[in-house]
């Protein structure tokens, strides 16, 4: 006949080997080895379908820090824009972007008198331009969404080693269970628990 504590054991014995599975399975799950994220902005195209969360951009001009996404500086949110620029509508459509394109095409340089001059508009052009990215950066007008992708591989592994770890725990707990039998029962009574 079976005792109260023998039961009681058992029981520590599988909830304790519940919580190490979920505790594990959690930490796994959330290493950030196991999942990427994707970004989209809200100039780009199909915006409104793509999935994630969406949240506000933010610019904070006095230490020039960007918060955007995958995006860390302003120059680079309006290199992003500047790509997708005439296939969407969205922030700065009045901004001069036309007049930036060609900044680097050596193509549109004619003569040095007409090189400064168009050094000079281009500045102007893309300091316009960043002065909208700013002004749409603090009315909110440019967001971005962040999905979550999991990463199939990686995941498998998190999900073998919780596994594996929650095995372990079950023999140790399980040894910890006979030995505590044994010392209360004796040695010959262990082979019929």
């Amino acid at each position: 006949m079976e005792q109260w504590w023998h039961g009681l054991l058992r029981v520590l014995m599988y909830a304790s080997t519940i919580i190490v599975t979920a505790f594990g399975g959690i930490l796994m799950a959330n290493d950030s080895a196991n999942y990427t994220y994707s970004y989209s902005y809200s100039f780009d195209p199909n915006y409104e379908l793509d999935e994630g969360a969406e949240q506000r951009c933010s610019y904070f001009e006095s230490s020039n820090t960007l918060y955007c996404g995958e995006l860390n500086r302003l120059n680079e949110l309006m290199d992003r824009y500047e790509a997708v620029k005439g296939t969407t509508r969205g922030a700065s459509d009045a901004a001069p972007w036309e007049k930036i394109q060609s900044r680097n095409d050596p193509a549109s340089h004619k003569a040095e008198a007409d090189q400064e001059k168009a050094v000079y508009e281009r500045f102007n052009a893309w300091n316009a331009v960043r002065q909208a990215v700013i002004e749409d950066l603090d009315s909110g007008r440019i967001r971005f969404r962040q999905a979550k992708h999991w990463k199939a591989g990686p995941l498998v592994e998190s999900i073998g080693i919780t596994v594996g770890i929650a095995t372990l725990w079950y023999a140790f707990t399980h040894m910890i269970y006979k030995v505590i039998v044994f010392i209360a029962s004796g040695h010959t009574r262990i082979r019929r628990v």
